[in-house]
């Protein structure tokens, strides 16, 4: 696992999007941007309605490959929850990794499915 400077503009972590379909690529991700951005900008189209984090439609969960889980900055994200963070969910259109991350990409419903069982905000569920 890479641990670049953070504070190194030129660094970037590798980000793995695991699809439906089970096929994987690899994108770099400078740790200045959202990964739903580098992800658009390698040619890859995920689902996307609002990217602000509020709408869920970029959902998807972080895969623990028996490493220890590091962490994300879903700071810019307007509606992310500690329970989120704690069922391993992460909004691509505002997140940036601080490592490097394996991520199962389309987990809209599953994450909505988790906010009503919290009592959270669950748009278009």
């Amino acid at each position: 696992m890479s641990t670049p400077n953070n504070s190194d503009p030129d660094a970037q972590f590798t980000v793995t999007l695991l699809f439906p379909d089970n096929s994987q690529r690899n994108i770099n991700v400078p740790v200045d941007e959202f990964i739903l951005d580098a992800a658009n900008d390698a040619g890859i189209v995920l689902p996307a309605i609002c990217r602000h984090g509020r709408c869920l439609t970029c959902a998807g969960r972080i895969v623990n490959n028996g490493d220890s889980v590091c962490d994300f900055d879903q700071s810019h994200a307007d509606a992310y929850f500690p329970a989120d963070r704690a069922a391993g969910f992460i909004l691509p259109c505002t997140a940036k990794p601080t490592c490097d991350l394996t991520i199962k990409t389309h987990q809209q419903d599953a994450m909505r499915t988790h906010r009503l069982a919290h009592g959270l905000p669950a748009p278009y569920a």
